[in-house]
């Protein structure tokens, strides 16, 4: 699983994991738009505040939603 960003580091640190949700969210949206990369830090940051059902279901829909076109 990839480190977290400093960002998000610091809102799980902090204990702010809404805020840390925000940033996953923000970041595979990121990933969306062609920034695969922030895709692979949302979900990673979902995982790490135990949202990994929440993770799996979204990776899922993006690879159907890819294929889809």
């Amino acid at each position: 699983m990839p480190a977290p960003s400093a960002e998000a580091q610091a809102l799980l640190d902090g204990d702010r994991t809404g805020e840390a949700i925000i940033v996953a969210i923000d970041n595979i949206g990121r990933g969306v738009q062609g920034d695969l990369r922030g895709v692979t830090e949302g979900l990673s940051l979902m995982r790490m505040v135990g949202l990994d059902s929440m993770a799996r279901r979204t990776a899922l829909e993006l690879m159907i939603l890819e294929r889809r076109g």
